[in-house]
C-alpha cells in the first residue's frame, strides 16, 4: 500500500475507483480512475508529479500477463502527431492468480468509460459518490466489487498467521484478505474474497489449526492457499479458526456476512483476549471474555459438529457443511458421537454442491472429515435425496489447476513432466517435501544425463587420436566410460549442493529472511533439464543450463513466495557463483578430473 494523496479534482470530475500497487516501467503507483481520466500517483515522499492519462486519448484495453505470471493491462494511446502509444499496468501480486479479478474489474470499467460520450459526465448505476477531500466509497454491495476498493464493512483480525513459512496478520476488510507483513506494512498483499471457492479446517503437521482457501485465479486454474494460526504464542486457536470458517463460508454460500461478533469476534475484527485461541495483539481491549449471549460461545470450549448427511466436520456456528455443502434449518446438529446429543434430521435436500471433477454423487460411503479420520455416516429417519459434492484435494498431490497436464502426479515421471512444462506448478506440487523425498528424483536424472553424455562420448572417442582429443579419446574404451560417467555424477552432485548453498547466500542478499532448508531440494528439481537435454546431443546441452536457471528462479519464488526480483537476484547469483567454480574445475583438469583433460 502506497501512502499518497488525493489527487486534486476538476470541476464535476468524480473518482470512480482506486487501486493499489499498480506498476508501469518498473515504477509503483496507486492508480486512481475518475470520470475524465486515469491518474498514477507514486508515493508522498516522492515529489514526481502524478501521471495523468485523459480519457480522451484512449483507444482500446486488452488485458495480458507477463513473464512473472501478473496480470497485466495495456492502454493503446492516441499522441498528439497522430501515432499510436502503449501504456502497460502491472497488477503487482506477492501470490499467483490473487488480482485477476481486480485486472477485469479496471478494464471493464475503462471500456465502459471510453464508449460513452465524454461530454456526460454521467455514471449513475456505478455505486460510487464522491466526498469532499476524502476518497470516493462504494455505496453498493455487489460481489463483482475490485478487490481494491472496500467498504469497511467488515473487519476482521488475526496476528501471527503463517503463509509460506513467513508470519503475517491477516485482516479481512470487507471482501478483501489482507496479508500485512511487518517488514512491510504498507505493502500487505492481497486475495480478493471473491475468488475464494472453499474454505475448511484442517490441522497442520505440526499441529496448529489451518485455513485452507481455494482460490480461482483469472484463467478458471485453482490454487490452493494454506494459511496456518501459530499457536505457540498464547496456546490453541482452534475456536479462533472455526470462527473465520465460519464467517467465510456463511459469504460463500449466501454473499453475505453474518454477525462477526456472533462469531466469537470484538468490535474491531480482533478475538476476544480471554476466549480459547485469542491471539496476542489484543490491543487495549478488556481481558474480560464477552458475554456467552454475544461472542457466540458458552463457557465450554466450542466443538465441533458432523454433518448427518456426509460425516464431515461443521465448525461451530457455521450454517453449510464444507465437504456436502447441506444447509442446516434449525440448531446445528451434535457433535461427533460419544458427545449423548441427538442428530438434526431437518436438513432441506437438493443443496448440495456439484463435484468438481464430474464424478458419481456418492453419498451412502463414508467420507474423510477435516482430521483425516473416517466420519461413520449417523442413521437418518427418511431416505435423503443423493447430494452432490465436491471432493476434497488430495494431500501431496498438486491441485493448482483443473487443466493439469499429463502426467501431473508426484510420482517421479509425473514430476519430470510438470518440471518441464509448468514449473511454477512442479514446485507447488513438491513444496513441503523434505530434500531426502527429491534425492531418487535427482539420482535418476544425473544417471540418465551422465550416461547418455557418456555413451555418445564413448562413440567418438573409439576413432580419436589421443595426441589431439586426449578428452574424447579417454572414453574410448568401456573402462573410460564408466569412469568418465562416475566423474560426471559426483561433479554434478558437488555443483548441485553449492548451488542450493549459493541460493540460499542469494536470497539472505535479496533481502528475503525465511526457512533455509529447501535451498538443496530447489536445486536438485532444477536439475531436471538435464534428463532431456543430455539425451539430445551438444544442442541440449546447451538448452538445458538456461532452462535450469528459469526453475532456479521459478522454484524459491513459488517455495518461498518471494517477489520475483528478489527471485531473480537470488538465482543470478546462484548462477554467477556456480560458473565460476566450473571453471575453476575446468582450469584444474590437468592435475584433478580426467575428464577435463588429465591422463
Amino acid at each position: 500500500m502506497i501512502l499518497t494523496r488525493i489527487p486534486e479534482l476538476g470541476s464535476g470530475e468524480e473518482i470512480i475507483l482506486e487501486m493499489a500497487s499498480i506498476g508501469v516501467k518498473s515504477i509503483e503507483f496507486r492508480l486512481f480512475l475518475t470520470n475524465n481520466r486515469i491518474i498514477l500517483a507514486e508515493d508522498r515522499t516522492k515529489m514526481s508529479a502524478p501521471v495523468e492519462v485523459p480519457l480522451q486519448v484512449l483507444k482500446y484495453v486488452s488485458a495480458g500477463r507477463n513473464l512473472s505470471d501478473e496480470p497485466t493491462l495495456s492502454l493503446s494511446l492516441s499522441a498528439p502527431d497522430g501515432s499510436q502509444k502503449k501504456m502497460v499496468l502491472v497488477f503487482i501480486q506477492d501470490f499467483s492468480g490473487t488480482r485477476d479479478a481486480e485486472c477485469s474489474y479496471l478494464q471493464r470499467e475503462i471500456e465502459s468509460l471510453i464508449s460513452v460520450d465524454k461530454s456526460s459526465n454521467q455514471f449513475a448505476g456505478k455505486g460510487y459518490v464522491p466526498r469532499s477531500g476524502g476518497r470516493a466509497e462504494p455505496n453498493v454491495n455487489s460481489r463483482t466489487s475490485p478487490a481494491g476498493v472496500s467498504s469497511a464493512k467488515i473487519s476482521l483480525c488475526a496476528p501471527n498467521v503463517v503463509v509460506k513459512s513467513r508470519e503475517y496478520t491477516l485482516r479481512l476488510e470487507d471482501k478483501v484478505f489482507l496479508l500485512v507483513d511487518e517488514n512491510k506494512p504498507n505493502k500487505p498483499s492481497q486475495i480478493p474474497l471473491d475468488a475464494v471457492r472453499s474454505v475448511e479446517g484442517l490441522t497442520g503437521e505440526s499441529g496448529e489449526p489451518e485455513l485452507i482457501f481455494m482460490v480461482e485465479a483469472g484463467n478458471g486454474s485453482m490454487r490452493r492457499m494454506v494459511l496456518s494460526f501459530s499457536g505457540w504464542y498464547e496456546g490453541g486457536r482452534f475456536a479462533e479458526r472455526d470462527a473465520w470458517v465460519s464467517v467465510i463460508q456463511d459469504y460463500i454460500a449466501t454473499g453475505e456476512f453474518g454477525n462477526p461478533v456472533l462469531a466469537g469476534f470484538l468490535a474491531d475484527g480482533s478475538f476476544p483476549s480471554g476466549s480459547p485461541g485469542a491471539g496476542s495483539s489484543s490491543g487495549g481491549h478488556s481481558q474480560e471474555v464477552l458475554d456467552s449471549s454475544l461472542s457466540g460461545f458458552d463457557a465450554k470450549p466450542p466443538v465441533s459438529s458432523a454433518c448427518p448427511s456426509c460425516g464431515g466436520v461443521i465448525p461451530p456456528g457455521g450454517k453449510f457443511c464444507s465437504f456436502c455443502g447441506r444447509e442446516f434449518s434449525g440448531d446445528i446438529p451434535a457433535p461427533f458421537p460419544g458427545s449423548g446429543a441427538s442428530v438434526d434430521d431437518g436438513i432441506p435436500g437438493g443443496s448440495g454442491i456439484y463435484d468438481a471433477e464430474g464424478g458419481e454423487f456418492m453419498d451412502d460411503a463414508p467420507q474423510k472429515s477435516g482430521t483425516g479420520r473416517m466420519g461413520k455416516r449417523p442413521l437418518s429417519k427418511t431416505t435423503k435425496k443423493r447430494v452432490k459434492r465436491r471432493r476434497t484435494p488430495r494431500k501431496g498431490v498438486f491441485s493448482g489447476s483443473e487443466k493439469r497436464p499429463a502426467m501431473a502426479d508426484n510420482t517421479i515421471p509425473g514430476r519430470i513432466v510438470s518440471f518441464l512444462t509448468n514449473p511454477s506448478g512442479g514446485f507447488q506440487m513438491t513444496k513441503g517435501q523434505d530434500p531426502v523425498d527429491a534425492v531418487p528424483y535427482f539420482a535418476l536424472v544425473i544417471v540418465v544425463f551422465s550416461f547418455v553424455n557418456s555413451f555418445y562420448l564413448f562413440l567418438i572417442g573409439g576413432g580419436a587420436s589421443a595426441a589431439e582429443y586426449p578428452v574424447f579419446s579417454s572414453f574410448g574404451d568401456l573402462w573410460g566410460m564408466v569412469t568418465g560417467m562416475l566423474e560426471m555424477v559426483v561433479i554434478l552432485v558437488l555443483i548441485t549442493i553449492l548451488a542450493g548453498i549459493f541460493l540460499r547466500i542469494g536470497l539472505i542478499i535479496a533481502g528475503f529472511k525465511g526457512s533455509n532448508e529447501d535451498e538443496i531440494r530447489i536445486a536438485m528439481y532444477s536439475a531436471t533439464p538435464f534428463i532431456a537435454g543430455g539425451i539430445i546431443p551438444f544442442f541440449g546441452l546447451i538448452i538445458a543450463p538456461l532452462w535450469s536457471a528459469y526453475l532456479l528462479m521459478t522454484g524459491a519464488r513459488e517455495t518461498h513466495g518471494t517477489t520475483t526480483g528478489q527471485a531473480l537476484i537470488a538465482a543470478g547469483f546462484c548462477i554467477v557463483m556456480t560458473v565460476l567454480l566450473f571453471g575453476f574445475f575446468v582450469s584444474a583438469g590437468d592435475s584433478g578430473f580426467s575428464i577435463f583433460g588429465g591422463v
